[in-house]
């Protein structure tokens, strides 16, 4: 006999349970319940991370609008900078100018105004009638130290680099206004030695009035201010700045110097290097807004510059072939002389105090030797 559903006698179709039948029912509302609220999660944070993204994107876009915006300004910026020395080196020229006057206000300016005439007089070379007479007439350096500028020539072990850079010394001494040469060496590299001790005897062959001095560095471990070793690529920068400093003290404190010009075994001077510097040492020493002047530029390539009798003050220290004074070393310099890293030292805002470097519009008065 086939089973029938609708008898009583069946229970699942007749329960006479009714607490089970509300037990299914609330499992069936808690379920969907955890439904709606996993689903209604799950759209949020979709949308959430829909808004992310697309800030996300709003800023890239803004940044990458911005730094357009920024190239072009500052290409429109060069543009207009080398058009204006183009049209500068085509205007007619009065003698030799030089662009070192205080710009208005105290302010920098991309273009300063030009030196007043009446003020090269009062410049180091002899006027130019006289140039062509001591041309030919030999002035021999002074004696006294306390007389004369000083060259200093930093090297450590490039034997070859510093041959042309010596060789090129002496082949452009001036007539006059001649200097003590100094070469400190780093180190005790032999092949060194030897190149400076050929140099020398060239000097007192070519050159007897000028005093030829050999130095060295002591060896030194440099060390942190708090007693700890300095290790790594940093101990050549740290041993860098000691020699530096250590050689300045002695030429402006021991010795005496007005002025220290300072080279690198790596730089090869121009025909008017010592020209250059005799020109603009006395505006270091009667101009407080002026702490150095540099022989470089880095943009001065012919491509893009072409008159070589220039100067402009810049708030950026070049050095690379590069004078100071005396003053400027004991009164401010060289009793906080750094440890390390000394030329971004010397652009820093502590020791610039808003003063500028005076540097030339041609890159002519020295290069770097390639690597």
């Amino acid at each position: 006999m086939p089973l029938d559903f609708r008898s009583p006698s069946s229970s699942f179709r007749q329960s006479k349970n009714p607490t089970g039948r509300g037990f299914s029912w609330l499992y069936v509302v808690l379920a969907l319940c955890v439904g709606l609220i996993f689903m209604g999660n799950y759209a949020l944070h979709t949308r959430r991370t829909c808004e992310i993204k697309s800030l996300a994107m709003s800023e890239a876009l803004r940044i990458s609008q911005e730094a357009s915006l920024s190239a072009e300004s500052e290409v429109k910026r060069l543009q207009a900078q080398v058009h204006y020395l183009t049209d500068s080196a085509k205007a007619p020229q009065e003698g030799v100018r030089r662009r070192v006057a205080q710009p208005a206000g105290g302010a920098s300016a991309p273009f300063p105004a030009e030196a007043p005439v009446e003020k090269r007089a009062s410049l180091h070379p002899p006027p130019r009638q006289k140039w062509k007479a001591l041309a030919s007439t030999l002035e021999p350096a002074p004696a006294s130290p306390a007389s004369a500028r000083a060259l200093l020539v930093i090297c450590y072990n490039r034997p070859e680099y510093l041959r042309r850079t010596l060789g090129a010394v002496l082949s452009r001494l001036p007539t006059y206004d001649r200097p003590h040469v100094y070469i400190s060496q780093d180190g005790e590299e032999a092949s060194v030695t030897e190149a400076i001790g050929d140099i020398a005897k060239e000097f007192s062959k070519a050159a007897p009035d000028v005093p030829f001095t050999h130095w060295r560095h002591p060896k030194v471990i440099p060390k942190l201010r708090g007693g700890g070793a300095v290790e790594g690529w940093a101990v050549s920068y740290y041993k860098l700045a000691q020699h530096f400093g250590w050689a300045l003290e002695r030429l402006f404190v021991e010795r005496s110097h007005p002025y220290v010009i300072v080279l690198e075994d790596d730089l090869e001077i121009g025909v008017d290097f010592f020209q250059y510097f005799s020109a603009t040492a006395p505006l270091l020493d009667s101009d407080d807004t002026i702490f150095a002047v540099s022989a470089y530029n880095d943009l001065g390539q012919g491509a893009f510059v072409t008159n070589p009798r220039r100067i402009y003050r810049s708030d950026f220290f070049p050095g690379l072939g590069w004078m100071l004074n005396r003053r400027s070393w004991v009164e401010d310099l060289g009793p906080k002389w750094p440890d390390s890293f000394w030329d971004d030292w010397l652009r820093e805002p502590p020791q610039r105090k808003n003063r500028q470097v005076l540097r030339p519009e041609v890159r002519t008065y020295a290069r770097s030797l390639p690597e």
